[in-house]
This record gives structure tokens, C-alpha cells and sequence, in this order.
């Protein structure tokens, strides 16, 4: 999920060639510009470069090394607003990106995850560290400098609209609990008797990675679900 995750971020909220959307976009590599790596971003890069610009800090002829990821991440973090990290292991490199935002006075946000998974407690040492609690993009954009808050408007919702991912939001505290109640809903829908992957749960669902993440934790904890070996779910 986190190679998805990545792609999204890369290609934009709305698509890689629409710009209407906050600060530009730069994807950055480990190497030079003109390898791709890994080869299956290979139409993404290409995509980005469109619009914006792929970078990188080393020179051309520059091989791969897994030393290199470490000190790409700065840059990465000092071009970023904020950096939102969804999964992490304790010795993550999502943390080192997460404390040189925090040296660069960037923001730095967490999801968290199920309290069981290992992969989890990078986030959530994170929040215990003072990094802001992540459970939709209201939260993301209550980060932002205030600047860039008020480019950001919520998305209108056709009277129909039947997907509980694409309530409208910012409406009160109640719409907020409907929407909750919604998501939770439609989770435990996805998710029966027979164990089923996060990924499949998330493309079932048609819910952001890291609002899932969130809801599948809080039915953990009502003991609404039950998460097995290798990130999958059942009901309990």
C-alpha cells in the first residue's frame, strides 16, 4: 500500500496534469532524472514532468544506493508544506522524513493505524511526540498556513450521492458524527467472515488510505472487527 500511497501523493489530488490545487508539484528521486527508479514510475514521471519538475540533488551517473533514500529525504521535506505519515515502522525511513520537516518548521502529521500492527507504531510515536493526529483531510488542511487554508474549499456534494466517503464535511459537529457513522457502516460491509487485505478494504470501500486506517482502528477497538497476521481483517 505504500508504493499506492506514494503514487497518489506524486500525481496530485486531482490528477497529474491539473495545477488547481495547493503549491506546485516536484517529484524526487535518488538519483538522476533521466533513470527512473523504481522502472514502474516510469509514465508517472513523465506525467509530473509535464507540469511540474522531477529532481534531484545528486549527479548524473549516481547508482541506487539504499544509503541515498536517507539523504533524499531532506529535500523532500523542504519541499513540502508538510509531510503526513500514514504507515511506519519504528526504524521507518517515513520518520526520518518526518523529523527533518520538524528541524525544517514544516508540519508534521500522523495517521494512525491499528494498534496491533507493527506498523503502526512509527504514527503513533509520532502523535505522542506532538505531531498532529490525521483522520481526514480537514485535519491536513487545518495544518496549512492560513494562505494556503483558504485556497482549499470543500467539495460539493450531489443531493444523491450514496458513497460515504464523499459526505460533505465541515458542517458541524454533527455532520461530522452522520459521516462517521456512514464510514464505519460501510467498513463493516467490506469486511465479514472471511479475512480480507487492507488494500482490498480500501478499494472496496472507495475510502482515502488513511481514513480507512482510522475507522478500522476505532472498530478494533469496539471489537466490531478483529485484525489477523499480514494486515487483514475480519468481524468479530
Amino acid at each position: 500500500m505504500r508504493y499506492r500511497v506514494r503514487r497518489a501523493s506524486r500525481r496530485g489530488p486531482r490528477g497529474p496534469r491539473d495545477h488547481d490545487y495547493l503549491g506546485a508539484r516536484a517529484g524526487h528521486r535518488q538519483r538522476r532524472p533521466d533513470v527512473i527508479y523504481p522502472p514502474e514510475n516510469r509514465r508517472l514521471a513523465l506525467e509530473v514532468a509535464e507540469g511540474g519538475a522531477v529532481v534531484s540533488q545528486f549527479a548524473p551517473g549516481t547508482p541506487p544506493l539504499a544509503g541515498y533514500f536517507p539523504v533524499r529525504n531532506r529535500v523532500i521535506a523542504g519541499l513540502s508544506l508538510g509531510v503526513v505519515v500514514v504507515e511506519a515502522a519504528e526504524k521507518s525511513g517515513s520518520l526520518i522524513t518526518a523529523g527533518l520537516a520538524g528541524e525544517l518548521g514544516r508540519e508534521v502529521m500522523a495517521v494512525p493505524g491499528p494498534l496491533t500492527s507493527l506498523m503502526s507504531r512509527g504514527a503513533h510515536r509520532l502523535i505522542q511526540d506532538g505531531a498532529a493526529l490525521v483522520q481526514g483531510w480537514e485535519d491536513v488542511v487545518g495544518q496549512l498556513p492560513l494562505r494556503f487554508r483558504d485556497q482549499v474549499k470543500p467539495v460539493a456534494v450531489p443531493a444523491n450521492a450514496g458513497s460515504p466517503d464523499r459526505l460533505g464535511h465541515g458542517q458541524g459537529q454533527a455532520d461530522h458524527r452522520e459521516a462517521g457513522n456512514d464510514e464505519s457502516l460501510l467498513l463493516l460491509r467490506v469486511i465479514g467472515q472471511e479475512p480480507v487485505g487492507i488494500d482490498q478494504i480500501i478499494e472496496r470501500s472507495g475510502l482515502a488510505p488513511g481514513r480507512a486506517s482510522a475507522f478500522l482502528m476505532t472498530l478494533e477497538i469496539e471489537g466490531r472487527i478483529r485484525q489477523l497476521e499480514g494486515k487483514r481483517f475480519v468481524a468479530a
